[in-house]
């Protein structure tokens, strides 16, 4: 009586450490494979690492490698991974203008890494989220967030605003009050020095039996005289606290683009968020 033998089969799957091992030895001498092995069997492994965790990128670059580097048996099994992942690797597009005008000399960053530069930059993501800022000589900078599907394709168009205008290092006001207040000691230091005049008459032609009236006279002179200056001082105080207030503003105008840049990278100014759902 003959006994049938149950044969077992197991589930097609991403093969061990050791099955790959032992297929690579099928396909030539340890001494063949002394180096390309280790490498072989890293990248296919790899792959399927980060294939599960979502990083096609990296999982596509292994990929490669294996295709490279694997006896024919794991290539094949590389080469139907990297055509099952290639549709699913997103990608976005930035295009960055301002004014209704392109501006080829823009820097971009996907993810924080800077890509080159152009008019239209396509860079090649993992699905998920994906910070994409902008900046251009002469302008503010941008952000946007977008979340990507698998395979999705994103044209993103950034429309940039000039930098506000600095503030102005004419010190109008300053000026004015210093003319001002030079004037007005002028017109004080007159008034007194004909003050003097006037009392040297006085005690010349009627001392000391001079008239009331002329002796009125001089006093209000000399009274005019001291506060006429007296305005011309404070004018000039004034005017000396406004030019050095605009020293300040134009130290200030001249670091403005630097400013502007770090309030953008600090508060993140102009952030708009992109999300695509499927």
């Amino acid at each position: 009586m003959r006994t049938r033998r149950r044969s077992t089969r197991r589930s097609a799957g991403p093969r061990s450490g050791a099955l790959v091992l032992a297929l690579v030895g099928l396909f030539g001498g340890r001494a063949a494979w002394a180096d390309s092995g280790d490498s072989c069997i890293s990248a296919y492994e790899g792959a399927q690492q980060h294939r599960r965790s979502g990083h096609l990128l990296r999982a596509r670059a292994e990929l490669a490698l294996c295709i490279g580097s694997c006896p024919s048996a794991l290539a094949s099994d590389c080469r139907t991974w990297a055509a099952e992942i290639a549709p699913m690797i997103a990608a976005v597009t930035t295009e960055v203008r301002a004014g209704g005008a392109a501006r080829g000399d823009a820097r971009v960053w996907v993810g924080g890494i800077e890509q080159r530069r152009g008019v239209s930059v396509r860079t090649e993501v993992d699905p998920g989220v994906h910070e994409v800022r902008v900046e251009a000589p002469g302008m503010l900078p941008a952000s946007k967030s977008v979340t990507l599907a698998p395979g999705t394709q994103l044209p993103i168009v950034f429309e940039l605003e000039p930098l506000p205008e600095p503030p102005s290092s004419l010190p109008v006001a300053g000026i004015v009050l210093g003319a001002t207040g030079t004037g007005a000691l002028l017109a004080g230091a007159g008034l007194g020095v004909a003050g003097h005049l006037e009392v040297a008459d006085l005690r010349e032609t009627c001392a000391p039996r001079c008239a009331e009236g002329d002796v009125d006279g001089i006093r209000t002179t000399w009274i005019a005289g001291g506060i006429v200056a007296g305005v011309g001082l404070a004018a000039l105080a004034t005017a000396v606290a406004l030019v050095l207030t605009d020293e300040g503003d134009r130290g200030a105008a001249a670091t403005w683009p630097l400013r502007a840049r770090r309030s953008f990278e600090g508060r993140a100014p102009r952030r708009s968020l992109v999300e695509l759902r499927f």
